[in-house]
């Protein structure tokens, strides 16, 4: 098995691959194995230095770009500090 792909119920082909949505195409762009060994905190702030303005998350017609949900995580982990 591809190193870069995980097993997952919900994927017909048995994974899907470790990456960031968004990336161009509406692809997965997949991680390094150096990259899927670092935090995931980390690489989320990769993805929201590398696509501020593209959508992150959308539910039920909101939208909400890389760099808005970045602030808003930030905003959760000051609180919990």
């Amino acid at each position: 098995m591809d190193e870069r792909v995980n097993p997952s119920p919900h994927n017909s082909g048995g994974g899907i691959p470790s990456g960031l949505a968004g990336a161009p195409g509406g692809a997965f762009m997949p991680f390094e194995k150096a990259e899927c060994e670092t935090s995931l905190s980390n690489r989320f702030k990769r993805a929201a230095a590398l696509y501020a303005d593209r959508v992150a998350v959308s539910h039920r017609g909101r939208e909400v770009t890389y760099a808005e949900l970045d602030e808003m995580a930030e905003a959760v982990a000051s609180a919990l500090l």
